[in-house]
């Protein structure tokens, strides 16, 4: 939220983004929720009988730094899907037919996306979104501060 002013809401984020198009909005703390439990699941799983340590992180310039240029530590590095991932799969699970769009702050996501094409269609950033708001003249501190929808996780419960 931050990135777009010191006053501007989720709900204001939330309304711009729906009068732009997009047919829901999804926080991806879900997503990060998911991967705690699966990497804490991960680390429980290998260490220290399989192995000494293990990394985690959800940066994928980070994962390809360690894969590249020191191979010798790659099979340390959790196997554990980032929160981006792990929403889109959730959402994916839930609509297949649904078009999911990840936007965050960082420009490393878009390969990240390309290489889990099957749960994100497409990764933006925090940047790109404000230059496509402006461009229809979205203006998000001037949008009315909507009320969000409840987390994902209980608007689309599996049973």
């Amino acid at each position: 939220v931050g990135q777009f002013g010191f006053k501007v809401s989720m709900g204001q984020i939330y309304t711009a983004l729906k009068k732009a198009g997009f047919a829901d909005v999804v926080e991806v703390g879900v997503g990060a929720d998911i991967t705690s439990v699966k990497e804490a699941e991960e680390y429980i799983e290998m260490v220290p009988e399989k192995q000494s340590f293990m990394t985690s992180s959800c940066c994928p310039a980070f994962v390809k730094l360690v894969k590249t240029q020191i191979p010798e530590a790659a099979d340390n590095v959790s196997d554990t899907d980032s929160p981006m991932v792990s929403t889109g799969r959730l959402i994916k699970a839930q609509d297949s037919y649904a078009v999911t769009v990840f936007i965050g702050p960082c420009i490393a996501k878009k390969s990240e996306a390309r290489l889990y094409n099957e749960a994100v269609d497409n990764a933006m950033t925090f940047e790109e979104l404000q230059c496509m708001l402006e461009g229809k003249d979205f203006i998000i501190a001037e949008q009315e501060a909507r009320p969000q929808p409840p987390p994902y996780s209980t608007r689309y419960s599996r049973g």
